[in-house]
């Protein structure tokens, strides 16, 4: 029973950082036209949530530093920019961050803009 309590302790002192993230609200691509609009972004712990037309993509961060995020999906990268802050969860971007996102196409590669308010 001991065992049962120390490790559900655990668990909830490393999930809580991990589950509590950064949400923004994103305003269209630039150049427009491209791919839907990005309407919202989640920055969790390690993972990106993206919400752009469908249901919402929940991508692994493949490399990061304190102010630059890369996240790779099957079509090309998100790479987010922003100023660092101590938040309660230890450091996390600020209230505005810039998201590029690359599409790759072999004929015609993409390189996207935009920029994403926190929203809470």
């Amino acid at each position: 029973m001991r065992l049962a309590k120390s490790l559900a302790a655990a668990m909830l002192l490393t999930a809580g950082p991990a589950l509590a993230g950064q949400d923004y609200a994103c305003a269209p691509w630039q150049p427009a036209g491209q791919t839907p609009d990005l309407s919202a972004v989640s920055v969790l712990k390690s993972t990106l949530v993206v919400t752009a037309g469908a249901a919402p993509e929940t991508i692994r961060m493949m490399q990061g530093t304190l102010t630059r995020r890369v996240y790779p999906d099957e079509t090309g990268l998100y790479v987010l920019h922003g100023d660092m802050v101590r938040t309660e969860n230890g450091p996390g971007f600020g209230p505005s961050i810039t998201v590029q996102r690359l599409v790759h196409d072999p004929d015609h590669p993409t390189l996207l803009l935009t920029t994403c308010e926190a929203s809470r």
